[in-house]
């Protein structure tokens, strides 16, 4: 068997087992003896809650970025408000690209792309929840909609300009 994941397994079994153990002295546990004392039946129930209670948590995070939004204002705001974040974190990313090497401009571009996708796709829940919420109509949500996707793509045209042009500069140092 292969050693690294031999390594990811027996990190995987010591993680849970510390986990079981922490959830036994919280009182949480479904095991009502010790992990070794168990049944393996018991164990097996004992992951497979761990692992609900896992999903659960990441779930409730990812989720419901909108669900706690009740009119449109807000929701536009919430919207505005990741708009800036992206357009100031990636400014501020790709302004210090200068040192950074060939592969890394690389990642970074990546990085960028896929932020820029999830931004979209985040505008897009943003679209479904509009379109639920009462005090908003559906041509309301769409010319807003339309509206947000020009300034994501505006700002990702000017920050992209901006990265091209210094990798451009320091391509030309180079020579």
């Amino acid at each position: 068997m292969n050693k690294k994941l031999l390594a990811l397994l027996g990190g995987y079994v010591a993680g849970m087992a510390f986990w079981s153990k922490k959830r036994q002295d919280d009182g949480t546990s479904k095991l009502k003896k010790p992990l070794l004392e168990s049944t393996v039946s018991e164990i097996i129930d004992e992951i497979v809650d761990m692992h609900t209670v896992a999903y659960d948590e990441v779930k409730n995070r990812v989720e419901p970025i909108f669900e706690e939004v009740k009119d449109f204002d807000t929701l536009k705001s919430r919207m505005n408000e990741m708009i800036e974040t992206f357009e100031k974190k990636w400014e501020a990313t790709l302004a210090d690209v200068k040192e950074a090497t060939a592969d890394k401009r690389e990642m970074l571009a990546e990085k960028f792309d896929a932020s820029k996708t999830h931004l979209e796709s985040t505008l897009g829940t943003a679209k479904t929840r509009a379109n639920n919420l009462k005090d908003t109509t559906s041509s309301t949500v769409d010319t807003w909609v339309s509206d947000v996707e020009e300034k994501i793509k505006d700002i990702y045209t000017k920050i992209k300009a901006n990265f091209d042009k210094k990798e451009e500069t320091k391509k030309t140092s180079e020579k």
